[in-house]
């Protein structure tokens, strides 16, 4: 599938590191360890935990292609903001699709800002997870998340170790996340 990096999605603002992504989505109602896990996979593989990341949701040939049309516009139907890419439907826009759109994101991060914020996205995935499962994240239905899930269980396990008292905190991890 065709992405355009700074068009049709980008990663801005602080990075989560490992153990504190699981720390916020734990806190956010991610309370049993393997879909904690599972979770921390899945939203890395939609934000690498950026903060500000966005993906821009844009009309699309059967093939997966940017749809333009004649002159090289396209249109955005929705967007997903923040580490947990929570969707925001608005009104298609339509864009030039050799220029830049992260103008366009930090319009939306303006209009919810708590997309941003780490905490106030992982509770509101936890509610998207109770009513849908892991079925709005394309992370997910991709399988693209596999190839995260050992960083994710050692995210956990040295997030569970600090929570449990097994460590004397982030900074003196038992275990060392491997990129």
């Amino acid at each position: 599938m065709e992405e355009i990096r700074g068009v049709t999605w980008d990663l801005m603002g602080d990075q989560l590191v490992p153990p504190q992504a699981a720390n916020r989505l734990y806190y956010g109602g991610f309370k049993d360890s393997k879909i904690l896990t599972l979770m921390w996979a899945i939203t890395y593989g939609e934000s690498a935990h950026f903060l500000r990341s966005w993906h821009h949701n844009v009309q699309r040939t059967q093939d997966g292609e940017i749809l333009r049309d004649e002159n090289n516009k396209i249109v955005i139907l929705s967007t997903d903001l923040g580490f947990v890419q929570r969707n925001v439907i608005h009104d298609p826009w339509v864009h030039k699709a050799d220029v830049e759109c992260k103008d366009y994101a930090n319009e939306l991060f303006a209009e919810y800002p708590e997309y941003s914020n780490g905490q106030a996205s992982a509770n509101e995935a936890h509610t998207l997870f109770l009513q849908r499962g892991f079925e709005p994240w394309y992370a997910y239905v991709n399988g693209g998340y596999r190839q995260h899930r050992k960083n994710a269980a050692l995210a956990v396990a040295n997030f569970l170790a600090v929570e449990f008292g097994l460590t004397s905190g982030p900074n003196n991890p038992i275990y060392q996340i491997k990129k």
